[in-house]
């Protein structure tokens, strides 16, 4: 029974995470800083295209709390089948990504409405002549060395970790080797994504470039975050197979997600302190 417990805790936070809280603040946000562009803007912008853009943005935070009401009966469904003497944690590892796909759909919509609408701004507006900036853009830049040095580190643990494995094999185990390739090809496609971001900043009319920067670094943070953290729950897993104790599984999928939304809630949270502490010094110093 603690197992179901668990689970329910976990999936009930995933839900309230990423169906409730996430999306009403992302979309918030985006059309925080749309309204607050056009106000600014001398001759303003169409106001029917800002408005068609605020509605679609409202019915994607409406969809959003729609994958809240999916995820209770889901959860009700699942609690029903983990009541059952017999169930097995295969179904419900298998859903909880599922469900968490669905849940990030309408934030990802929203995200990417804005930016066309970014793009369409970017367009129709004069553009201004921007000096170029011979600043570095390395990792170092976004990310401290102590979370890159922690993921490195993670990685070789995981490594020992599969060596013991290996020795102590359990059903299902696919091997150092495949499972040691496995992970290296995520920490090489989550580098490449890094690289990817930190070298092509888009521009958008709706931030200036300190604010892009900062938007890239909590980019960055959360691309190292997910590392740690999938590792760590590769090894969790495992580990609770060698216990034999695979009904915790669901539980820890559940919680993996949770605490990568979470950090990516801290980066984004610091990403506002940051810019509302450069907002009051450039106030201060207007005269």
């Amino acid at each position: 029974m603690f197992e179901m417990y668990g689970f329910i805790a976990a999936f009930t936070a995933q839900i309230l995470l990423f169906s409730v809280a996430g999306p009403l603040r992302v979309i918030g946000s985006l059309r925080g800083q749309i309204a607050q562009f056009v106000a600014e803007r001398a001759p303003p912008i169409d106001a029917a295209a800002v408005s068609r853009v605020d509605r679609r943005l409202q019915r994607l935070r409406l969809l959003a709390l729609g994958t809240a009401l999916i995820g209770l009966l889901l959860l009700i469904l699942m609690i029903r089948y983990m009541l059952r003497p017999d169930w097995t944690d295969g179904p419900l590892e298998a859903a909880v990504p599922v469900y968490f796909v669905i849940q990030c759909l309408p934030t990802l919509l929203a995200v990417v409405t804005a930016s066309q609408f970014h793009a369409v701004l970017k367009h129709a507006l004069p553009q201004e002549k921007r000096k170029a900036l011979l600043q570095p853009r390395g990792l170092f830049d976004f990310v401290s060395r102590t979370a890159v040095g922690l993921a490195v580190l993670t990685y070789f643990l995981f490594i020992g970790f599969l060596a013991y494995v290996q020795r102590h094999p359990f059903p299902g185990f696919a091997g150092l080797l495949t499972n040691a390739v496995a992970v290296t090809l995520i920490y090489a496609a989550v580098a490449f994504a890094i690289f990817l971001t930190v070298r092509t900043m888009g521009s958008s009319p709706l931030q200036a470039r300190e604010e892009r920067m900062r938007s890239v670094g909590v980019a960055v943070k959360v691309c190292v975050y997910s590392c740690i953290v999938c590792v760590v729950f590769i090894a969790l897993l495992m580990t609770l197979t060698l216990l034999d104790q695979q009904r915790w599984e669901p539980t820890f999928v559940s919680l993996s997600v949770v605490v990568t939304g979470l950090l990516t809630g801290m980066s984004l949270r610091q990403n506002s302190r940051i810019a509302a502490s450069a907002d009051s010094a450039a106030a201060a110093l207007t005269p």
